[in-house]
């Protein structure tokens, strides 16, 4: 009967583990309204997206870029639909972000990051994102 209890305990504790585990890559996600900035590194590529979602799943949710730049051949930045630079590409460029285009995502989550080379880099990123509800037909 020990054998059993320890054998449970052992058991809730791996699960627990892997369940808490996998809870926290999901709890990275920053909620909607914010203001952040994006500083790239060489070789930086999806796996350093930043995300952000809304808090009611039907919202739209949405990144306005101040400043930011990359290096102009080789270092692109995108962003994308899906948590980790998954999903669908919105937008993507080389060199200057455009601070006039508001970049918009009907999926409930919106990410950036830049994919990089490992030569020269390029400035910070400084944004706000906002979250909206979708418009409606009277």
């Amino acid at each position: 009967m020990k054998r059993l209890s320890l054998l449970f305990k052992l058991t809730a504790v791996i699960f627990l583990t892997f369940f808490i585990g996998k809870s926290s890559a999901v709890a990275q996600a920053t909620v909607c309204p914010t203001t952040s900035s994006y500083t790239y590194n060489d070789y930086y590529g999806p796996s350093d997206a930043v995300d952000f979602v809304v808090a009611n799943p039907t919202d739209l949710i949405s990144m306005d870029f101040t400043s930011g730049f990359t290096e102009s051949c080789c270092d692109e930045w995108i962003i994308t639909d899906g948590a980790g630079g998954t999903g669908n590409v919105i937008a993507s460029g080389y060199g200057s972000i455009s601070t006039t285009t508001t970049y918009t995502s009907t999926t409930g989550t919106i990410s950036f990051y830049v994919d990089a080379d490992g030569s020269v880099q390029g400035s910070t990123f400084n944004f706000s994102v906002t979250c909206s509800s979708p418009a409606t037909c009277a």
